[in-house]
């Protein structure tokens, strides 16, 4: 079985950006999301308060922000469904900023 790895938009250190992760194809009809956790390395930080990690629909949505230019943060999405299913997706996001 392949683990699966996303890669997220690319934003540059001082952004500040939502990211979505779909769970709508992994989903079971009549099934929904009812919890998540996203979590993310040193270095780059999720957002909090109105930008927490949240369930809309089949989507988690999370804000990151920072971030050392040239690297590629890994982050994990899991979510727990209404009927007690887990899944977990790995993600990528690259922080570039173009000016020497």
């Amino acid at each position: 079985m392949a683990i699966e790895l996303i890669t997220l938009k690319e934003q540059h250190p001082q952004d500040d950006l939502d990211h979505a992760v779909s769970f709508s194809e992994w989903i079971d009809a009549g099934d929904t999301l009812a919890s998540c956790t996203v979590t993310v390395p040193s270095g780059i930080t999720l957002g909090s308060g109105v930008k927490a990690p949240a369930v809309l629909g089949y989507d988690v949505v999370f804000w990151l922000t920072g971030g050392d230019s040239g690297n590629a943060y890994y982050t994990q999405v899991a979510v727990v469904t209404a009927n007690g299913r887990r899944k977990v997706v790995d993600a990528s996001i690259l922080v570039l900023d173009p000016t020497p």
